[in-house]
């Protein structure tokens, strides 16, 4: 298949559901760019039954809101595919709290009229209101969007959009003394 939005002029699929996927990619005007994770190195580690394993996701979309889309294609779902999925969340949530990569998301597809609804989720979602902020001087600590933007409000760094380091009272030098 031609691809206009991915790195490789032409994409190579494990399944006709892989390039149905490519191609619902190609047609969304909520995707920038993708890549089939194909020798691209991309790995997400876990464990299963005590032993190590190597999951690649089978895709890497890049949406138009910014935020980067880890997109799995499966036909069926066992224990196994569950863990890769927690272990692929861990590693997003752990991405997204340092706050130096932009924005991620995963989700899994398990049939081909999953993958347009999943690119609507998450080219829609407010993905900043995952933010948290924690003080080094006071260790003032916030969960949500609304408390960062009170007490911490936000800063880009290099096109990322991420809370302030210290707290508004902090900067003001007046340390508030609590620590949440």
């Amino acid at each position: 298949m031609h691809a206009s939005k991915c790195h490789a002029n032409l994409a190579v699929y494990d399944s006709s559901w892989e390039a149905g996927a490519g191609e619902e990619m190609e047609r969304s005007d909520l995707v920038i760019s993708w890549a089939r994770n194909f020798k691209i190195g991309f790995i997400i580690k876990y464990l299963y039954r005590g032993v190590a394993h190597d999951y690649y996701p089978d895709f890497l979309v890049r949406l138009a809101n910014g935020v980067t889309l880890i997109l799995e294609i499966k036909g069926r779902d066992d224990e196994q595919n569950r863990r890769k999925r927690e272990s692929l969340q861990e590693w997003v949530d752990a991405v997204n709290e340092t706050g130096a990569y932009g924005a991620w998301a995963c989700d899994v597809a398990f049939s081909l009229g999953d993958v347009g609804v999943i690119l609507k989720k998450h080219a829609t979602s407010d993905t900043s209101s995952k933010e948290r902020a924690k003080c080094p001087r006071c260790l003032r600590t916030v969960r949500t969007r609304q408390e960062v933007e009170s007490a911490f409000g936000f800063r880009n760094a290099g096109g990322i959009v991420r809370p302030q380091s210290w707290c508004r009272d902090c900067r003001a030098g007046q340390p508030t003394g609590s620590a949440g």
